[in-house]
Parts: C-alpha cells; structure tokens; sequence
C-alpha cells in the first residue's frame, strides 16, 4: 500500500513539475508572455467585431463568462452571460458586428492567469473592459471574464 501511495504521489508530482516546466512566465519570456496575451485579447476583440464565432470559441474559456454594465442603469442590473449565451447572440448579431478602436491599457501576468485592461470605442459607444485569462499548455491563453462598462458617447460618467 505504501508502495502503490509513494508511486501516486510521485507521478502527481511530476505531472505538476511538469506543468509548472512549461508555465508561460518566467524572468527570461515575461514580454514574450505579455505580447501572447495582448495578442489573444486584440484577437477576441476584433472576432466579436467581425462576429467571427470560430475566432471567437478559440478565444474563450468553457468556463467564460461576461458581465456588463449597460448605459444609463443601476449597478443591480448588469447583464451576465456565460459562453455559450454570448456566442449565441454573436450569432445572431445582437452584439458585436461593429469595429472598434482599441488601446491596451495594463497587462499584468501571474503565472499561468492575465489580467488586461482595455478601452474600446465604436461609433456609438465606449468600452472600458477588464479580461481575465488563464493558460494552459493545450489552449494557449484563453479568456474566462470578460467585465465591461459601457457608457453612451456624448454621456459623462
């Protein structure tokens, strides 16, 4: 029983080495890291902006979710919508379809999670969005929150 318990805990041992091995970060890659990341956020955007769903199934998480703040609300009434629910309205243009101009503001790495913040604009609004993502060595980067207050043009805050 000893035996069977010290080859489990080697091999789960290994397995996370492993893992750790081929994490993104590191002193000698961090700018590497932050462009991969960058990169996969201008993808999602620009995807959502082309309604582009395959682009879009790359890019997100399973777990993905996306809370937005809409004009001229309460802070009680944000909108969620999991993956599968945003793909869907995607899908049938009720959101995204529309180019936006966008102007990374941050990118801060941990390990194997990423947080971008992002102001996007289109014709009629402005984005300020805060990404959330995690790697995973099969993946690459992937993101799984998406917050976002949206704010009409031509209104103050």
């Amino acid at each position: 029983m000893k035996t069977l318990f010290a080859t489990i805990v080697m091999a789960v041992s290994g397995a996370v080495l492993s893992a750790l091995a081929q994490a993104p970060t590191g002193s000698h890659n961090i700018g590497a890291d932050k462009k991969a990341v960058e990169s996969r956020v201008v993808a999602f955007i620009k995807a959502g902006d082309e309604s582009n769903r395959k682009v879009l199934e790359e890019c997100l998480h399973p777990n993905y979710r996306a809370l937005a703040h809409l004009p001229n609300t309460s802070a009680a009434t944000p909108v969620i919508e999991n993956r599968e629910q945003y793909l869907q309205l995607i899908s049938e243009g009720k959101i995204g379809g529309k180019p936006r101009t966008i102007t990374i503001r941050s990118v801060e790495l941990w390990n194997n999670t990423a947080i971008v913040r992002a102001e996007l604009e289109s014709a009629a609004l402005r984005f300020s969005s805060t990404f959330s993502l995690f790697y995973s060595v099969e993946t690459g980067w992937q993101l799984v929150h998406d917050l976002v207050e949206l704010q009409a043009k031509g209104k103050e805050k």
